[in-house]
């Protein structure tokens, strides 16, 4: 077959391979390095800058996994510092990959209530400054239920993160 030939077919089975990719919603893991839609980082970018963790990171629904593989203990309520995993749709995460953020205040507002301001990326409609390397990053306040099934759930690292959210 001819270089010219080959190359044309090449290149229709490439962009057949990342059109079907993209039509079945995938998203490999390295898409979240990626700058997001905005032009700004992912939360999953932000979170990671921050406390310097691994490039190799998920997308923000499997970050409660990622986080204990990594040695980070799970918490019963949120503190400053911990990072919150919120899974898809919970307190108005993306409805499909989740959101992480880093907790700045975290106060008691009732029974299983808590309210929480979460620094992050990527959580439009919110005033936005730059941090960790990220210029799209703003603070979230919401009074959030805790509980099994809330679909939040709080981590830490000793010596890394209580009280030492910048």
């Amino acid at each position: 077959m001819p270089k010219k030939y080959s190359l044309v077919l090449f290149s229709s089975l490439a962009s057949l391979i990342i059109a079907g990719a993209l039509s079945m919603d995938f998203t490999p893991q390295a898409m979240a390095r990626f700058a997001a839609p905005d032009g700004g980082c992912w939360c999953t970018t932000y979170v990671a800058n921050h406390y310097h963790l691994p490039s190799t990171y998920p997308n923000a629904d499997r970050w409660a996994g990622w986080l204990r593989r990594l040695g980070w203990k799970k918490d019963r309520v949120p503190h400053v510092g911990d990072i919150e995993v919120l899974q898809p749709k919970a307190d108005g995460a993306n409805k499909s990959y989740g959101h992480v953020g880093i907790v700045r205040t975290a106060a008691r507002a009732g029974n299983r209530q808590w309210r929480v301001t979460l620094r992050g990326s990527y959580q439009q409609l919110h005033p936005q400054f730059w941090d960790s390397d990220c210029g799209n990053v703003s603070d979230w306040t919401s009074t959030v239920s805790i509980g099994r099934k809330s679909g939040l759930s709080y981590f830490y690292k000793r010596g890394m993160t209580r009280g030492q959210a910048k």
